[in-house]
């Protein structure tokens, strides 16, 4: 079975061999032509180079991702604070809303939740992890939680879309920020 990189995304190639054992004409052919942009066209949108309904773009690759990631302070000291299911205060911007059966967590800068009276715990700073990761890539915040828990440093990370965000205890922020810095430092090297 032939293993094909292409924008971050594996793909199977293994009927090629089917169609031409030893290679030497594989791409000279219509047929095989359109098996490959079969075979392409799914992994391409999985990578986000085309746009469908169901696909997920971002890297999986956990030394791609420790390597080439890049950390980012983010201004102001952010809490955590739950409220009433549809009790949703009006003039916030929360980062975060999650609906539990409990209630709604939201994460707000520590300054909307004491301008709305609201009970909130855990002052953090954020730090996005600047690389397009996948919500389908194994072991990357375990990696990161494990890097940060041997200094003895909590972390309570959130997924969005693009990218990952930590949340961690105020005052250990430049900690963390040399943590991740060490980590993506070794990967490199050990990747070179």
């Amino acid at each position: 079975m032939r293993v094909w990189r292409v924008y971050g995304v594996q793909s199977k190639f293994f009927a090629l061999a089917a169609h031409a054992p030893d290679y030497s004409n594989i791409l000279n052919t219509k047929e095989t032509a359109c098996f490959i942009k079969r075979i392409f066209t799914p992994a391409l949108r999985v990578a986000g180079k085309m746009k469908g309904a169901g696909y997920m773009s971002g890297e999986t690759n956990l030394d791609v991702l420790i390597a080439a990631l890049s950390a980012e302070l983010v201004d102001g000291t952010f809490v955590f604070a739950t409220i009433p299911q549809g009790d949703m205060p009006t003039g916030i911007s929360p980062r975060m809303v999650f609906q539990e059966a409990e209630g709604i967590t939201l994460i707000l800068l520590k300054s909307e939740a004491e301008a709305l009276g609201l009970p909130y715990e855990f002052p953090s700073r954020m730090i996005t992890l600047n690389i397009h990761s996948s919500l389908e890539a194994v072991g990357f915040m375990a990696r990161i939680a494990t890097a940060l828990a041997k200094h003895d440093m909590g972390v309570n990370p959130v997924s969005g879309f693009y990218h990952d965000h930590l949340f961690v205890p105020l005052g250990r922020e430049e900690d963390a920020l040399a943590v991740l810095d060490e980590l993506t430092s070794l990967e490199r090297s050990r990747l070179q």
